[in-house]
């Protein structure tokens, strides 16, 4: 007992130790990975925008396996360019759907236009300049409003609607804007790079991120789309066994059924030892059931007339041996002789028993009953 319960607390250990090492694994950042994407540590990257959204509470993951779907518990969506595979009609049409029941979108733009772009009646224009900071147009959040936001752009929104707020503006054109759509809220930026880990030091960019998911509660799910972020990462689709064993929640069941069946095996097998012998496979057959068998064979058989002939002749064999008589001689010349040599025979019981046993078509009862009055006169016999 003591040694399964040490057996079990290492198992714990072990699996403790691998879940934080897959953990690890999961969340480090890629230096080659594309702009914008979550898994780059670089400036320009969005891992440290997933960071601070988990330390935050909410529960962040990533697109990048085909098709393209949305997570269904997904409250948050952010879309970073460059667009290097287009947004087709269908996942278009997607995003329009899943924003509309209430949720958020945010849309980071550099190109002129694409499929999306259009769907929300935008598209991005060359700024006269550069523009590295900018300010809120909107109250938002405490003293942000004051403060300068990180830009980084070269382009500003073109929205053909009327229906938005611009909440970052440069050079007279809106960078942030946020607009309805359905039960849900479209934030789009021609200005990625607010969004990235170099960005996220400033605190006013840290707050604009904050107001964005004012809808989200702490607990949701944020999901960020690596699928139309670069070829690269459409590629990571196919992943190879080691990245799915070691990567994703399936290889993590896997490895720890193997753990566990393991452990099984191990308490409750043979401990991987010499094999020992149970008393009760060594055992020898009985003498008694070898004649309870071949009893049990002769009756199902019906072998009764060859019983019968056994017992009669065992009878005046074992009878007549101390005294050398021939146990083949007729019945009455038998007794005769051995009345002869033992003058304390009982004739008539004799003579009974061998009739008994000479009998046609005997049936089970009298067999036994002549069977027993046959080693009864065995056992009576007088000695020589």
């Amino acid at each position: 007992m003591r040694r399964d319960l040490i057996v079990v607390l290492v198992l714990f250990i072990v699996i403790g130790a691998l879940a934080a090492i897959l953990a690890t694994r999961q969340q480090k950042p890629d230096e080659n990975a594309p702009t914008f994407s979550t898994r780059s540590s670089a400036g320009a990257g969005a891992a440290a925008l997933q960071i601070w959204l988990d330390a935050l509470g909410y529960r962040t993951t990533r697109l990048e396996n085909e098709p393209f779907e949305i997570d269904r518990a997904a409250r948050a969506l952010f879309v970073f360019p460059p667009f290097a595979r287009e947004f087709d009609q269908e996942d278009v049409d997607a995003l329009l759907r899943w924003t509309e029941r209430g949720n958020t979108l945010i849309v980071s733009a550099n190109q002129s236009t694409n499929r999306l772009l259009d769907a929300l009646h935008a598209r991005t224009r060359n700024l006269p300049l550069y523009a590295r900071l900018g300010f809120l147009n909107q109250p938002l959040a405490g003293d942000a409003m004051s403060r300068e936001i990180f830009l980084n752009t070269f382009t500003g929104l073109v929205l053909e609607r009327n229906d938005y707020v611009a909440y970052v503006s440069a050079q007279a054109m809106p960078v942030v804007a946020m607009f309805a759509h359905g039960k849900g809220r479209v934030w789009l930026t021609s200005a990625p790079h607010l969004l990235t880990n170099d960005a996220l030091k400033n605190e006013a960019n840290a707050a604009l991120i904050g107001a964005m998911l004012s809808d989200a509660p702490r607990g949701s799910v944020i999901a960020f789309d690596e699928i139309h972020l670069r070829p690269l990462l459409r590629a990571r689709a196919s992943q190879s066994l080691h990245e799915l064993l070691y990567t994703t929640p399936v290889g993590w069941a896997f490895l720890y059924a193997g753990i566990l069946t393991f452990a099984f095996l191990l308490i409750n097998g043979k401990r991987f030892g010499r094999v020992l012998v149970l008393p009760q496979a060594i055992a020898r057959r009985s003498p008694a059931e070898y004649v309870t068998s071949m009893a049990q064979l002769f009756r199902r058989a019906g072998k009764r007339q060859l019983a019968q002939t056994h017992y009669r002749h065992h009878l005046k064999r074992d009878l007549g041996r101390p005294y050398g008589i021939n146990a083949n001689l007729p019945d009455d010349e038998f007794i005769e002789t051995l009345a002869r040599h033992n003058p304390r025979l009982d004739r008539d019981a004799l003579t009974r028993a061998l009739r008994g046993l000479a009998q046609a078509n005997i049936g089970e009862a009298a067999l036994i009953k002549s069977a027993h009055h046959a080693v009864k006169i065995l056992h009576q016999r007088g000695k020589p």
